[in-house]
C-alpha cells in the first residue's frame, strides 16, 4: 500500500511485510508520480495475475494518476475495488491521500 498527497508532495507511507515506513519528502507532483511509478514497476510482478484495490481520502479524482500508471505498466492487472480510505488515515495524511494495494496470484 502507498499513500500520498499527490498535489502537495508530502511523504509517502508504505507498508511492506508488516512494516510501515515513510519515503523521503517529495517536492513536486511530478516527482511524487514518478516515485509511485518506480515503486509499482519494481514491486508489482510483470507477468503474474494481479488484483488491485485503490482507495482515496476525499478526492476520487486523485486516483487518476494511479490508474494511468497501472494501465501503462501492468495492463493485465485487474482493479477489483475503488473506495474510500478510513478517516484515521485521512486525518494523518490528508484528504487527497491515495492508497494502492495488490495481491499476486
Amino acid at each position: 500500500m502507498m499513500a500520498d498527497r499527490l498535489l502537495s508532495g508530502n511523504p509517502m507511507l508504505r507498508a511492506h511485510e508488516g512494516q510501515l515506513a515513510r519515503s523521503r519528502r517529495l517536492r513536486s507532483r511530478r516527482a511524487t508520480i514518478a516515485a509511485i511509478e518506480r515503486y509499482v514497476a519494481a514491486r508489482a510482478p510483470e507477468h503474474a495475475t494481479i488484483r488491485m484495490a485503490i482507495g482515496h481520502g476525499d478526492a476520487a479524482g486523485a486516483i487518476d494518476p494511479f490508474l494511468d500508471i497501472i494501465e501503462r505498466l501492468r495492463p493485465h492487472a485487474s482493479i477489483e475495488l475503488v473506495g474510500r480510505i478510513g478517516p484515521r488515515v485521512v486525518q494523518q495524511i490528508g484528504a487527497r491521500c491515495v492508497g494502492l494495494a495488490w495481491i499476486v496470484e
